[in-house]
């Protein structure tokens, strides 16, 4: 567990949400750090002169550490009560440049570099968060994620009781690793669980295609928004890989598989947990 060290960050953050009288909403997951010592070392996994894109700045306790860090910080915010706080960071800090707009839907390529991602991330967002991140190029992710959250990008196999599409949409574009344990007394509100800091690093193209799991899945994924059917994708995906795999032959490679064709004839999106367990069991 990383070592809670939090008045002076507690002070600070109480006195920003107090100046301009912010009261935090829960149900937009805002729970604020208050914890120097995981502050930092979120701080310490960004390399100098890096973009950084942070999701989620609130109050900006963290963006100014950011800042003193790295070459530029994109300070993305959804609440707009927080973008006079944020400004205020902005202008002590010139390298900072505060966005208050859904994450969500900002197209990251707009900036030109492959970012650092640092976010707090808040569970009701972390699907639709995930797969924006395997879409996009992106250089790391240092990531604050509630137990729940952690508990299910970590998910071992198909059988664990917490795989689920995020165990997927992590597990298929990224390698993880565990930061640190974060006591929830290291939040203001303090949240229900506990939190973990974890970092993600983009898998290489070759490491992905060597995996046949993660290459069909890849493909599932980033054409789940079309809505194929799963036996159109997973056989794009077959011929991709081989080269020159016929269409009869990966049908057939298909029907070894031995998955029914309730899950065959769906789009990916469509998948219920117990389907997407089968799934992942086939490909793997």
């Amino acid at each position: 567990m990383i070592t809670a060290n939090n008045q002076f960050i507690a002070k600070k953050v109480l006195a920003r949400l107090g100046q301009y009288q912010i009261k935090p909403d829960e149900k937009l997951g805002q729970h604020f750090l208050i914890d120097d010592a995981v502050i930092r070392q979120i701080a310490v996994t960004v390399l100098p002169e890096r973009l950084v894109i942070e999701v989620g700045a609130g109050v900006g306790q963290l963006t100014e550490v950011l800042a003193a860090r790295a070459k530029k910080v994109i300070a993305i915010e959804i609440d707009p009560r927080f973008e006079p706080a944020l400004k205020d960071v902005a202008k002590r800090f010139p390298n900072v440049e505060v966005v208050i707009a859904d994450a969500i839907k900002i197209d990251f390529k707009k900036y030109g570099v492959t970012p650092h991602i640092v976010s707090s991330l808040p569970f009701h967002i972390s699907e639709p968060f995930f797969q924006k991140l395997a879409a996009n190029s992106i250089k790391t992710a240092t990531l604050l994620v509630g137990d729940r959250l952690a508990r299910k990008i970590a998910a071992p196999n198909g059988k664990s009781p917490n795989f689920g599409l995020l165990t997927v949409l992590v597990q298929t574009f990224f390698r993880q690793r565990v930061l640190g344990l974060v006591a929830k007394k290291s939040f203001s509100p303090v949240p229900r669980t506990d939190a973990t800091l974890i970092s993600l690093i983009p898998k290489e193209e070759q490491e992905i295609r060597e995996n046949k799991r993660d290459f069909l899945f890849r493909r599932l994924i980033l054409t789940a928004g079309q809505s194929p059917l799963i036996k159109n994708s997973l056989k794009e995906a077959l011929i991709e890989k081989a080269g020159l795999l016929t269409q009869n032959r990966a049908r057939a490679q298909i029907m070894a598989m031995g998955l029914p064709n309730k899950i065959l004839e769906k789009p990916f999106p469509q998948l219920n947990n117990s389907e997407l367990r089968s799934l992942f069991v086939a490909l793997s």
